[in-house]
């Protein structure tokens, strides 16, 4: 079995928060359904009032316009009109997933999971507090309902200031680990924490066990009244929320639901919101008045940039890459670099710094921190989503390879092959998406290099697998990235038309005549190559001389030879000396030189889709600039090679065959941009 199938299935999705621990609430077919109309003294235990607690679904519409679970996390009914205490962050979008709708999920029975009977909407929320008082507004069935009559089961509140170490606590919530029922958990006030907009008591702490996805569930005292709200990590990590969220593809069946793998992200919970500093929003709720203070736009990759370059060094904590923390895996800024890690399991970690290119060459150093056994790293560029991407892979084996995602299928663009890297040391490893060109080098050194157009832009990702046993852990760091538009490719620079030929004028200067094996004419505005035997070639130049110059040149095919070759020469100083840029009929594409009569490839021979291979008319484009030297049709590159032996000379025209002869081409429209 190869790595790529022990790797299946692969998610990939903004902060992928994804563990494969539990699973989303069900969906059930929208129905309406009667209330509860139980009331606080009908609980059958004053310090364990279950019954008002609920489950919060938060979706948003997938790409079919279909509402999807995104996270999940509790709530408290504090009122029967149903007035709802919850924790901000569950309740409003994030930076990377929009909140399109929220469902209600009651607690019927501490036997069964909860059942949505409610969609709701937000009356307070302070992202910054952390605190949020929703409504309920309609039934799961999407009628309005009359919330006087409601009479649902709620929690009378408690007096947090009156609070001491050692008090007892009840917490109740969805932790979405150990099950899919109502969870108990019980402790004691173990201290207090401050904060400067928030008083001696911000939070308390408890000695009680939280798992996420309690997150805004229900902290009671003896008395069964609300004193407080399961709010903070144990960390105390900085937007490290603990909800179980369902948020990519993860079973690959072209669909994010409740068949996905759903789960906490990322600790316990230590520490409760007091509800004194609820108050004030849950007193505007009951108000009916509406405010949201602090609310994050999911984040969008930007447009396409166009030109110039995009550095980090990963010194700034705040430069824009993804940082989560999961059970299994995290992202983090760290000393200076970037740290992506993955404990063994079936989840593919991968972050973005959410920027976006069509032709790209991204460099970055990347360590190996620690794992013992095979593990990947991942280059990807073009991201569209998780199921349409180019993957540039490297192992710790030293192994490397290119695959792409398309429509959710994987594809090999480039087979496993060794390339005898070795990490005991930092590598620089740069990837280049140009045109269809796709190419991984390190150390400067290309070791993988294909061409494919499924994709032409997108954004930038790192990723880590680790597909070992479970307990192994892999970690790579990352520094010194740079994303820029690469330059000198065919139509890439500015610069000044030298020439432009519509072969209306014979008396331009391309050779004309002809022998046994070859003919060279004008004819109806055009100019014409003959190759009459196999294996041979024929072209013409012109005596003008540049250095760094762009050609493009129409070609039509008049009578085809199958396997026929035609294409560009650049620098070209005589017969025996110059740089040829070709595309044959079949498909292939090539860049050449001649030096002192001795042909040597710079790009040897390549089959790419973007040639048409049915007579149908093309563009050949060409650039020479500096060392580099490129090739491509229709404005696509397809090849972009080095050299250095000709650093100026003319252009000229070249046509060939292969194993049959008989070609005949014709060429229009030729043009020199010299910059």
């Amino acid at each position: 079995m190869s790595l790529r199938q022990l790797k299946y299935p692969l998610f990939a999705v903004a902060i992928v928060l994804i563990l494969a621990a539990c699973a989303a609430p069900p969906a059930p077919t929208p129905t309406a359904a009667p209330s509860p109309t139980s009331t606080p003294s009908q609980f059958r235990n004053a310090a364990v009032p279950f019954e008002a607690v609920v489950q919060i679904w938060a979706e948003f519409y997938d790409e079919s316009g279909e509402l999807q679970i995104g996270w999940t996390g509790s709530g408290t009914i504090i009122s029967g009109d149903g007035l709802i205490l919850t924790n901000a962050h569950v309740v409003l979008p994030d930076r990377y997933f929009p909140v399109d709708a929220l469902v209600v999920a009651q607690t019927l029975s501490q036997e069964q999971e909860p059942e949505p009977r409610f969609y709701a909407e937000v009356l307070q929320a302070d992202a910054a507090l952390d605190i949020a008082v929703i409504r309920v507004t309609q039934d799961y069935g999407g009628n309005p309902i009359d919330t006087a009559s409601l009479n649902l089961p709620h929690v009378p509140l408690g007096d947090s200031d009156q609070l001491n170490l050692g008090d007892a606590l009840t917490i109740l919530g969805y932790p979405g680990i150990g099950g899919d029922t109502v969870t108990l958990t019980r402790g004691e006030v173990s201290g207090f924490t401050s904060q400067p907009d928030y008083g001696q008591r911000a939070f308390i702490k408890t000695s009680a066990t939280i798992a996420g996805g309690n997150s805004g569930g229900l902290a009671v005292d003896d008395a069964g009244e609300l004193i407080g709200v399961p709010t903070q990590l144990g960390y105390g990590g900085e937007d490290q929320y603990v909800d179980c969220r369902v948020l990519a593809d993860t079973n690959r069946d072209g669909f994010v639901d409740d068949s996905d793998s759903c789960v906490p992200t990322g600790g316990f919970i230590n520490a409760l919101r007091p509800v004194a500093l609820a108050m004030p929003l849950i007193e505007a709720a009951q108000r009916g008045e509406v405010s949201i203070v602090g609310v994050e736009e999911p984040m969008a990759v930007s447009e396409p940039v166009e030109s110039g370059s995009i550095t980090d060094d990963f010194s700034d904590e705040n430069s824009g890459w993804d940082v989560y923390s999961t059970e299994t895996g995290s992202a983090y800024y760290l000393g200076g670099e970037y740290f992506v890690e993955d404990v063994a399991g079936d989840v593919y970690y991968y972050t973005q710094p959410y920027v976006s290119f069509d032709n790209v060459e991204l460099s970055i150093d990347i360590r190996v921190v620690e794992g013992a056994a095979i593990n990947e790293i991942d280059l990807i560029c073009r991201y569209v989503d998780n199921n349409n991407n180019y993957e540039f892979r490297l192992f710790t084996d030293g192994n490397v390879g290119i695959s792409k995602w398309l429509n959710g299928e994987y594809i090999v663009l480039v087979d496993l092959q060794q390339a005898g890297l070795t990490w005991d040391s930092t590598q620089r490893v740069t990837v280049t998406c140009e045109g269809s060109r796709l190419v991984l080098s390190v150390g400067g050194q290309v070791i993988a290099e294909t061409n494919d157009d499924s994709f032409t832009t997108g954004g930038l990702a790192l990723a880590v697998f680790n597909p070992n046993e479970v307990g192994n852990r892999f970690v790579a760091a990352f520094d010194n990235f740079e994303a820029s538009v690469p330059s000198g490719g065919p139509q890439a620079a500015e610069g000044t038309v030298a020439i432009y030929d519509d072969f209306s004028d014979p008396a331009f200067g391309w050779a004309t005549g002809s022998g046994q094996e070859w003919a060279l004419y004008y004819q109806d505005e055009r100019y014409f190559s003959e190759v009459h035997p196999e294996n041979y070639s024929s072209w013409s130049s012109l005596s003008d001389t540049f250095e760094n110059l762009i050609i493009n040149v129409d070609v039509n095919i008049e009578q085809p030879a199958q396997d026929g070759d035609i294409g560009v020469l650049c620098r070209y100083v005589d017969a025996d000396n110059h740089y040829a840029l070709e595309v044959s009929e079949d498909g292939y594409y090539t860049i050449w030189k001649r030096v002192n009569g001795e042909v040597i490839y710079i790009v040897e021979w390549a089959a790419s889709d973007l040639i048409p291979t049915d007579g149908s008319p093309f563009t050949v484009n060409a650039s020479c600039d500096g060392a580099q030297l490129s090739v491509g049709i229709n404005g696509n590159l397809l090849a972009t090679g080095t050299d250095t032996d000709f650093s100026s000379g003319g252009v000229g025209l070249i046509a060939g065959t292969w194993n049959k002869g008989g070609l005949v081409v014709s060429f229009d429209n030729f043009e020199v941009i010299e910059y």
